[in-house]
């Protein structure tokens, strides 16, 4: 499900001259037809993420063609950092150009401070009509299994909540911001029914969360 939520961001209500996908990981974006064999297929994009990632990702894909026919660049670079702005710009980013940033299961793994930054960065490379996709985690969870990768994988993120960090972007910068699904409900807005993931059936969990650039 968050396939498809993040590919709505991407393609709703319009393609973007740009599309970035920040910890691209093994994304697939660039080899969907259902996105690419469009009308409007997408058109530049940017991968960013670590060497390793990529070795994967390349000897995982090197027998499927790529369907998107725009530029498609991959970036090496260290997303707690900020090397990668510089890096993005030269290999010929444009910051007058519309883009959608996908940020698909890359915040639990941030900390707040470096969660901040990274927004002030995101923002500072957008014009107007740009768009952003990220997931976060939303407390209480009650499934023990969430609690037990809460304490193992994602303490990072959990020490340092973001259930407000919308409130903050959205009083910092001129974005748009709503959650627009969560995973407990995903499949019935897709017309897919199944058991909730947090038992409860609360609003904690996963979120999905969309901002256009005003």
């Amino acid at each position: 499900m968050r396939t498809r939520a993040v590919e709505d961001v991407a393609t709703t209500p319009c393609i973007l001259p740009q599309t970035v996908l920040l910890a691209a990981g093994l994304d697939t974006l660039a080899w969907r037809p259902s996105i690419n064999q469009q009308e409007q297929p997408l058109q530049d994009i940017y991968e960013i993420d670590l060497s390793q990632m990529f070795l994967d990702k390349f000897e995982k894909l090197a027998s499927i063609p790529k369907t998107n026919t725009g530029k498609h660049v991959y970036i090496q670079s260290d997303l707690t950092g900020d090397n990668w702005k510089d890096k993005l710009l030269s290999n010929g980013f444009q910051m007058s150009l519309p883009t959608v940033w996908i940020m698909e299961g890359l915040l639990y793994y941030l900390t707040l401070d470096q969660t901040r930054k990274f927004f002030q960065i995101i923002d500072s490379l957008s014009c107007k009509s740009s768009r952003f996709f990220f997931d976060h985690l939303k407390t209480p969870l009650t499934n023990e299994m969430l609690l037990a990768v809460k304490r193992k994988l994602l303490n990072s993120y959990m020490d340092n909540p973001k259930e407000n960090e919308l409130a903050w972007l959205a009083d910092k910068y001129d974005w748009n911001i709503e959650t627009f699904l969560d995973f407990n409900h995903s499949g019935e807005h897709y017309g897919r029914k199944y058991e909730a993931y947090i038992a409860d059936g609360k609003q904690g969990g996963i979120h999905f969360v969309r901002g256009i650039k005003t």
